[in-house]
């Protein structure tokens, strides 16, 4: 006796736009759980929201992705990887919330900062040679500095943001206007201050803050060879929610006096 087929759900751009209200509600009624918590758990809270969050933007990217002609073996196989690349960073959030001590709280801060690395260069382009990166504020937030994490293409970044130069100031500025940073292509177009500094191997760039309730901690940025590579409109959605989730996990050092956050409000 045979079963009935099952039914697959198809979402039109109307069905993907009811999902998104829904998981926009899901991070309110979350958030407001969270009101009966305080300080760092509170944010947590919401912070795992957002994962939740970066999951349904993936399924939605992978699966318009996969219309272009990909076999559905392989379609399947890239939306669980992507799922995957997510997973650990709710469990990852609550381990930071109930985290007792000092030192215990900076080595979850270092695995989030791997996987939120990981997540963005996989979600942005896992097929690609895309990498990502998370540089962090330094001297008293004058500077911006590569923080030693990045995935993706193997080759690690160099690239340092000073106060006073033009790369530095633009990048110091987009941070603290909560802005976003895009270049198509760096060979046709390059950003202002492009030249600064030592050559650049990578075609085009977007860069998000790492902020959160008026702090700011540095940027996420993701990069790749290849000019096309990027969409703001596509790709900028997932990386503003993965610096969000990194802003938050940075926010539990509040405590910490020898890691305080870098104050750099808007302007």
């Amino acid at each position: 006796m045979t079963s009935p087929p099952r039914s697959r759900l198809r979402l039109g751009p109307r069905g993907w736009t009811a999902v998104n209200y829904a998981s926009a509600a899901a991070i309110v009624v979350l958030g407001a759980l969270g009101g009966a918590s305080h300080g760092i758990g509170q944010a947590l809270l919401v912070g795992a929201a957002a994962v939740l969050a970066v999951v349904q933007l993936v399924a939605q990217q992978r699966r318009e992705r996969a219309a272009k002609s990909i076999a559905d073996e392989t379609r399947t196989v890239t939306v669980n990887a992507a799922s995957n690349a997510f997973a650990p960073l709710l469990g990852l959030l609550v381990k930071l919330a109930e985290a007792r001590t000092e030192t215990a709280r900076r080595l979850i801060r270092a695995q989030v900062t791997r996987s939120v690395a990981y997540a963005a260069s996989y979600a942005i382009g896992p097929d690609l040679g895309v990498r990502s990166c998370v540089f962090l504020l330094a001297d008293g937030g004058r500077e911006l500095r590569w923080s030693g994490v990045h995935a993706g293409r193997p080759d690690e970044p160099h690239s340092v943001f000073t106060a006073g130069t033009v790369r530095g100031d633009l990048a110091l500025a987009m941070i603290a206007d909560d802005g976003v940073a895009f270049c198509a292509d760096t060979e046709a177009a390059p950003p202002p201050g492009w030249a600064e500094g030592h050559p650049h191997t990578y075609r085009t760039f977007l860069a998000v803050p790492v902020r959160a309730a008026g702090r700011a901690w540095g940027m996420l940025t993701v990069d790749s060879l290849t000019a096309g590579d990027l969409d703001p409109g596509r790709d900028r959605p997932i990386l503003v929610v993965l610096a969000h989730i990194l802003a938050v996990s940075r926010a539990s050092a509040d405590a910490d006096a020898d890691d305080p956050p870098s104050r750099t409000p808007r302007r």
